[in-house]
């Protein structure tokens, strides 16, 4: 599990500073099928959705006076390593990005 041991949930959405109440939402990471990960970044929101499998497993919309504004805006994607301990397994873990994009807001991209 990400973060305490109490918490079931391995992944997280963040905007930045995570410290801050109401910045930080934990989830479902998706299973091993391909999946989509997005999240829409407006100058009044940003609102993350994860579909697996054709299907939402989780939406979350922050909104505030803390949303980014451009030239401040910033992606970052991490995997951690629990309390710094591989995988009690032994299998390796990995990631794969098919494919990342930036559209403009209000651009239609592919």
């Amino acid at each position: 599990a990400w973060g305490p041991t109490d918490e079931p949930k391995p992944a997280q959405f963040v905007v930045k500073p995570a410290t801050q109440r109401g910045h930080l939402v934990r989830t479902n990471a998706p299973s091993a099928v391909p999946s989509t990960l997005e999240f829409v970044w407006s100058p009044r929101q940003v609102e993350f959705t994860i579909v697996d499998s054709g299907r939402v497993i989780e939406h979350w919309v922050f909104k505030g006076s803390s949303v980014p504004v451009e030239g401040e805006n910033r992606v970052s994607m991490n995997l951690w390593l629990a309390d710094g301990q591989p995988p009690s397994d032994g299998l390796p873990v990995d990631v794969v990005i098919s494919h990342f994009s930036y559209c403009a807001l209000g651009v239609v991209c592919s």
